[in-house]
């Protein structure tokens, strides 16, 4: 009786649990995949939250951002969020009006939200998950701490990862039923009271885990059975996961503190760059290669007759100026894009669309990323239309005010000649003198309305005394025209200007003679004026006097004062920017502005600061010892020896006492201590030129010194340390040299950590212009070591040697490389010979079919003007370098005026 009643519990207990695990195993089967989209729902939402809460910040640390600014600051961090979350397609940062301001996919930034589904998700401005095709899209709004809507946070999850996690799900769940089945079968089959407690003590623990609470203790048993390892799982299970949620929280807080820190950093970096754009008087811009304006200053906006820089983001100079004005510019900019090539303190005229007409000095040049691409325009300019105007007006006015000294000249030299007749024929005459006084008061009545009639002033010096000045005189000085109230002569001067004026009044060995001075006048009040005064000797009632015109030239001077100073300030200003344009093309010895020799700095800098071995790679006569010696003086050990090695010059019998020196009696011979190369470059750089002519038995010698650090001498048993660098270098490719087994691997990556390409010169051809002038500075001061002096014939740049040799030069492969060029250079400066030099280019010399102005290797500008002006400066340059920078010959040579030459020499700064 009791065996069937036990049986019929069993049993019962059977299918009570198999219908209770198969209705719970339906009904989570049922409800896994939404489960699992809300678990992922709110991962991403704790994603998501971190992120508005940084944007959050930024509005509270720097209020002025506006929202475009902020969300693409987002997008360090949303980077950062994704490359940690691998099952993310998305993260993305979108603003209110639906532009994509950071994307996980850089070429999606800025681009505007095409899908109508999440267009609509979007305009609801709340949390919310959308299926996209086979994306979800979990949408989390970003408000500011003033509720005010700023965008939203859209994370992307694949609809597959869900069915295949939903499919895992299913499959486990099924294993587990059946593992429950089984377990609960096995489970009725023995004694149940003394499984309920651990059984329920496991599944309290289990659900604590799932909970994520590790607060409760988990009783540890020595069971052997299965319920004893479960119990033992779990307490390692709880001991995992707590240590894993504090390093997670240790980690977080590190996160947080580094993306203050450099939050705040950019906040500071950000209004610095903003007060300097809002303040500085010239107009800064940055233009997309398609020449849209995508940043400016206050200074630019105001000279387009905008209030705020913003309203010119994403318009064009055709907005501003007319069409003709408009491709000029944007034709030039295309051209800098193209090549490169910035264009530095050009004069600009603007003819702008409502008719305004203005001058500025103009500075343009690409901008690059951080990959060395151009990715747009950075200009900046200065106005400078009023200095344009007042040279304008003083060549004006100099020109009518010589025509107007030329015609009074004139007219008071012939009143003058016809003067000295009269008083001759009194002389000649005195039967006649009443007629010739009649003769001479007319004339001098007429001579008094002349006098008073003119605007300059004029006054008449007889015995040190004032005998006669106009009204003009009067007005100009403030004394009054009678004689009792003319002033001394020499109370109108300064007392520094006196003994000059004292001996041009009393010059006794003029013969009418016309003399000319400008000098500071003292007028009646107490102030100067500067005037330019013409003295001319005269005969006044029958006594010798002199004629002064008085000509008040102060706003003149002034404005000559004026101009020079803007002169010599600019020309300080374009030294500077030479020599800092200079500076940046250079690296110590080294010189040149390519991308390669740009990365060659960068990695000498990188391996200075490493203090590891350095392998330079590149054909003969690139300078690789060149190089070595700049690393040596960037590094910290530049206080120390630098020792230079061919490695191809020792034997391989004398390697180790080369090398490593040798001590007294260590051979027939040895009668003193020798160091070697490794004791001379101790604590400092030693260079191994043509490194892989080193035989390999050289190489396993040295390999040892160069993994431990010890060497020892011939004859010696002691060993030494070295504090040695190692530079070598090498023509040979290494790759080929491993494969034919001259040169140890083991060997190479010792003396290669780092390893510097040193590029040919074919391969840098726009370091030509700054090498050439440089080869030429070092020529000329090695002749001015020599000789004292350099000759003043000695070419500067490019531009002042012949065309053909540049052509030739510019044409050539340079097989080698920099020490041919300066080979070919050095050659032609002395012999002066063309025909001795183009034969080593393999260019046959020839006659010259054009001037050397017309034949150079450098492009012609795109429009008329600009050709004009790069001609005619290339034209007074050669001819300055011809006639050694005499002026008068120069303006001789070239058939044009003195002034205008002058004018020229100014504005090309020639000189």
């Amino acid at each position: 009786m009791k065996w069937n009643l036990r049986v019929k519990i069993l049993f019962s207990a059977g299918v009570i649990i198999f219908v209770v695990l198969g209705t719970s195993t339906l009904i989570h089967i049922y409800g896994v995949q939404q489960d699992y989209l809300e678990a992922l729902e709110w991962r991403s939402e704790a994603l998501a939250q971190g992120l508005i809460k940084k944007a959050q910040d930024l509005t509270n640390i720097a209020p002025d951002f506006n929202s475009n600014d902020l969300l693409e600051l987002l997008g360090y961090w949303v980077k950062d969020v994704y490359e940690s979350n691998l099952h993310l397609t998305h993260i993305a940062a979108i603003d209110a009006e639906g532009i994509i301001a950071a994307h996980t996919e850089k070429a999606l930034w800025d681009t505007p939200i095409t899908s109508p589904v999440l267009h609509e998700a979007l305009s609801r401005q709340q949390q919310v998950t959308v299926l996209d095709g086979a994306i979800y899209h979990m949408l989390f709004p970003i408000r500011s701490r003033q509720a005010l809507y700023l965008g939203s946070i859209a994370i992307g999850v694949p609809k597959q990862i869900i069915d295949v996690k939903a499919q895992q799900i299913l499959r486990h769940s099924i294993a587990l039923f059946a593992l429950f089945l089984g377990l609960a079968v096995l489970a009725t089959s023995v004694s149940g009271h003394l499984l309920t407690k651990p059984i329920n003590h496991l599944v309290s623990i289990a659900q604590e885990l799932a909970e994520g609470n590790l607060a409760q203790p988990i009783l540890i048993t020595n069971r052997s059975d299965e319920i004893g390892v479960l119990a033992r799982s779990f307490a390692n299970m709880r001991d995992r996961i707590k240590r894993q949620i504090e390093d997670l929280h240790r980690l977080n807080d590190e996160l947080e503190q580094r993306v203050e820190e450099r939050t705040a950093e950019l906040a500071r970096e950000k209004y610095i760059v903003d007060t300097f754009l809002a303040n500085v008087p010239d107009s800064i811009y940055f233009k997309e290669p398609e020449g849209r304006i995508i940043r400016a200053n206050t200074a630019h906006a105001r000279r387009r007759g905008l209030c705020d820089p913003r309203e010119e983001v994403g318009k064009t100079d055709f907005d501003f100026f007319p069409e003709e004005v408009a491709q000029r510019k944007y034709a030039q900019e295309q051209q800098i894009i193209r090549t490169g090539t910035p264009v530095i303190n050009v004069e600009e005229q603007n003819v702008w669309s409502d008719g305004r007409i203005d001058w500025q000095l103009t500075t343009k040049m690409p901008l690059r990323n951080e990959h060395g691409e151009i990715i747009g325009i950075f200009g900046i300019s200065r106005d400078i239309t009023e200095l344009k105007q007042a040279e304008q007006e003083l060549e004006r006015y100099r020109d009518r005010l010589e025509d107007l000294v030329a015609e009074r000249t004139a007219e008071l030299t012939r009143m003058i000649e016809e003067s000295k007749r009269l008083n001759a024929r009194l002389h000649e005459e005195n039967i006649e003198r009443r007629r010739v006084e009649n003769v001479l008061r007319v004339s001098e009545e007429q001579y008094r309305m002349l006098a008073e009639n003119v605007k300059d002033g004029i006054v008449i010096v007889q015995k040190d005394q004032l005998v006669f000045a106009n009204k003009a005189f009067a007005v100009m000085t403030g004394y009054r025209v009678e004689q009792s109230e003319m002033p001394d002569p020499l109370r109108l001067f300064h007392d520094r200007a006196i003994p000059s004026i004292r001996a041009g009044l009393h010059a006794e060995d003029q013969d009418n003679s016309v003399s000319e001075w400008q000098v500071e006048v003292i007028v009646k009040d107490g102030h100067t004026i500067w005037t330019e005064i013409e003295q001319t000797e005269i005969v006044w009632n029958d006594q010798p006097a002199l004629l002064l015109t008085i000509r008040d030239i102060t706003e003149r001077k002034r404005q000559e004062q004026r101009l020079e100073e803007e002169r010599v300030r600019l020309k300080e200003e374009n030294l500077h920017l030479k020599s800092t344009i200079k500076d940046r093309y250079r690296f110590g010895a080294l010189v040149g502005k390519s991308l390669a020799m740009q990365r060659v700095y960068e990695l000498i800098v990188n391996a200075a600061a490493a203090e590891v071995n350095v392998l330079l790679c590149g054909e003969s006569g690139t300078g690789k010892e060149l190089i070595a010696r700049t690393l040596h003086q960037v590094s910290r050990r530049k206080m120390q020896p630098f020792v230079p090695v061919n490695c191809a010059s020792i034997p391989e019998s004398l390697f180790e006492r080369e090398f490593f020196g040798h001590r007294k009696g260590a051979f027939t011979g040895a009668d003193r201590n020798t160091p070697g190369l490794f004791d001379r470059a101790h604590q400092g750089i030693l260079f191994l030129d043509e490194v892989t002519e080193l035989s390999p038995g050289a190489q396993a010698k040295l390999l040892r010194v160069l993994q431990d650090g010890e060497y020892t001498p011939l004859g010696s048993t002691t060993p030494k340390q070295a504090d040695v660098l190692i530079i070598a270098a090498t023509n040979q490719n290494c790759q080929k040299e491993m494969a034919q087994e001259r040169l140890r691997k083991d060997f190479f990556y010792r003396i290669g950590v780092i390893e510097i390409a040193v590029p040919p010169l074919r391969d840098r051809k726009e370091d030509l212009p700054l090498l050439i002038e440089h080869i030429l500075e070092e020529y000329r001061e090695k002749q001015a070591q020599v000789q004292g002096s350099a000759p003043a014939d000695l070419p500067a740049d490019q531009t002042m040697l012949p065309a053909e040799l540049v052509q030739a030069l510019y044409a050539s492969d340079w097989p080698g490389n920099v020490r041919e060029l300066q080979n070919v250079l050095q050659r032609y400066l002395v012999t002066r010979n063309l025909e001795a030099v183009l034969p080593l280019l393999g260019v046959a010399a020839s006659p010259r079919a054009a001037t050397p102005f017309l034949l150079h290797p450098e492009p012609l500008p795109s429009t008329l003007p600009e050709a004009v002006q790069l001609l005619e400066k290339r034209m007074i340059t050669h001819t300055l370098a011809q006639t050694e920078h005499r002026i008068g010959k120069t303006a001789e040579k070239l058939g044009m005026p003195l002034r205008t030459l002058q004018y020229k020499i100014k504005k090309y700064q020639l000189l």
